[in-house]
């Protein structure tokens, strides 16, 4: 990255300013796993600068989702303390983590390397969030939306006519990528991205993937028809067909992904924890699996037998779970 859009981004060992948009069930939730993933993190909510104390609601709104993972012993499979009243620090040894309640969507976005929206699902509202966050934003930073309805192409226009339709230079251009965290999101190790084809062959998917990879995190490619270009009918299917995760798949690889993360922080080998491989294809029980699917971890075909289920049930064989090719995997699982 040190000659692209983002050659100020942060070294790998280096937090990144991320701002936050929205802190709504999905926004503190967004929220709380950039915190555990060691970000800095600014947040803005029209509703959390209503109230008489912003900061403490902010810090009690991040702790009742955290002691929701110590519920699941989450933070105790992670080496991490739960948070004491709204205060926490997750290590002995380690500072105390707080995202900073701002209030405007451009103090939040001030220097950060990435803004990611959590708001309702409309138009006028994310292109308005997204425009005020590139006030003070830093140049070339990549702006994330989680829409469930809304193709990513839409969204763009709508940041450049908000902007005035102004042709701007490289470094200044809008970057606006689709990052959807899935639910519960926390301990989630994956996410779902969306990209144009003209950014699948630039550096927005190199510094996308670049964030990534920082914080961990493995990702797949949203095919849905009309993710990335409207029709008529795009905004129905798009939210039908979203990937969501069942409850017991969510808490295995929440549990999962919580055991490698406290591996992770004692030095540890990991490798034991996150061994879903078979033998052998478990189709044609001949090849070796060389194919993981995203969504429950089984590493269980062939690449020839999951071109197969791609076209076919797509379903994982083993738990039937619906199966999702890693796009670009950035982690080894």
């Amino acid at each position: 990255l040190a000659h692209g859009p983002m050659a100020n981004m942060a070294n790998m060992e280096d937090p990144l300013k991320v701002a936050v948009i929205g802190a709504g069930f999905l926004g503190a939730r967004i929220i709380s796993e950039m915190l555990l993933l060691g970000n800095d993190v600014a947040v803005f909510d029209s509703r959390l600068s209503k109230a008489k104390n912003p900061q403490e609601t902010l810090n009690q709104c991040i702790a009742e989702v955290l002691l929701e993972c110590n519920e699941l012993k989450l933070l105790r499979l992670a080496c991490m303390s739960p948070p004491e009243k709204s205060l926490w620090k997750p290590f002995q040894d380690g500072k105390q983590r707080q995202a900073q309640a701002c209030s405007s969507i451009a103090q939040a976005a001030k220097h950060a390397h990435l803004v990611i929206e959590a708001v309702p699902d409309r138009l006028d509202i994310k292109c308005k969030v997204f425009a005020e966050a590139l006030q003070e934003a830093r140049p070339g930073c990549l702006l994330a939306t989680n829409t469930l309805s809304l193709s990513l192409k839409s969204i763009q226009q709508a940041v450049h006519a908000e902007l005035g339709g102004v042709k701007l230079p490289g470094s200044l251009k809008p970057r606006v990528v689709g990052l959807r965290f899935l639910s519960p999101v926390v301990f989630i190790p994956f996410v779902e991205v969306t990209l144009t084809a003209e950014q699948e062959l630039g550096p927005d998917k190199a510094d996308l993937l670049q964030t990534l990879r920082k914080w961990g995190k493995n990702c797949f490619i949203c095919d849905i028809e009309g993710s990335v270009e409207a029709d008529e009918r795009s905004s129905i299917r798009l939210a039908r067909e979203r990937l969501r995760l069942d409850t017991q798949t969510a808490q295995r690889r929440q549990t999962t992904e919580a055991e490698l993360r406290g591996l992770l922080h004692q030095g540890k080998v990991p490798a034991a924890v996150v061994d879903f491989r078979e033998a052998t294809c478990c189709i044609c029980y001949e090849a070796e699996p060389s194919v993981q699917s995203m969504i429950c971890g089984h590493k269980a075909l062939c690449n020839t037998c999951a071109s197969v289920v791609e076209s076919g049930t797509k379903q994982c064989p083993l738990c039937r779970e619906r199966f999702v090719r890693p796009w670009d995997v950035v982690v080894s699982l």
